[in-house]
């Protein structure tokens, strides 16, 4: 298994790697001229920009989303995965199992405030857009909710939580809500591979593992 995620890591640094070195757009003079032309007082300058940036981009920033999704799922993966057992199991410790909720947190808002300021550096919004502040303090917002989200999570390690299991996806009755959070959490995974989007992937498959280790816990109290 663990050659599999070096083949990931390998196919990911290629396609970062052939992406850095390809042009962002197919004719960048001819993008700037017609994006320049955008009246940003029109009711439709929006749709206008979009449609622009959809034709004129190359597929160089496809080709960095998916090789920094290659390379963080197989670091991800690499860490979680025992390599004499060729199994993933929970953290070792409820204190590494805490840990794992506060990182699944962080690596998120991280991961969405890295998604706000690398659109900017590429042009994917407007210079009419909203400011920078606004989308700021929403991610401010959204990093708090996360934190308590995972701190209010912490409190299953009480009594009698079992660390160092072997995870298993299985739903289970019994922890039918930690079930639920892992199902939605590699459901949303799933979406964020396919769409390309390797800010919040890493966060995902964190938020996935710390629910798997919470069910897998709970179930052999």
């Amino acid at each position: 298994m663990k050659y599999a995620f070096l083949v990931a890591a390998l196919i990911g640094a290629t396609l970062l790697i052939t992406g850095m070195q390809m042009p962002a757009y197919k004719d960048e003079v001819r993008y700037q001229s017609a994006y320049m032309a955008i009246d940003p007082q029109s009711a439709d300058a929006s749709t206008k920009f979009s449609e622009l940036r959809r034709n004129s981009l190359t597929n160089r920033y496809l080709f960095e989303d998916f090789g920094l999704i290659f390379l963080s799922l197989s670091a991800i993966g690499g860490l979680v995965l025992r390599k004499k057992e060729r199994k993933i199991y929970s953290p070792k410790s409820g204190a590494h199992v805490a840990a794992l909720g506060l990182l699944s947190a962080a690596v998120t808002a991280l991961g969405l405030t890295a998604y706000l300021f690398v659109g900017l550096s590429r042009g994917d919004y407007p210079h009419w857009a909203d400011s920078a502040g606004i989308g700021i303090a929403a991610i401010a917002f959204a990093a708090a909710l996360l934190f308590v989200f995972a701190i209010l999570h912490l409190l299953l390690l009480r009594r009698g939580f079992a660390a160092d299991q072997r995870v298993s996806l299985q739903p289970s009755i019994k922890s039918w809500w930690l079930s639920l959070m892992t199902i939605l959490s590699l459901v949303a995974l799933a979406v964020s591979i396919l769409q390309a989007d390797p800010w919040t992937t890493p966060g995902l498959a964190l938020w996935a593992y710390f629910f798997a280790s919470l069910k897998s816990g709970r179930l052999r109290r």
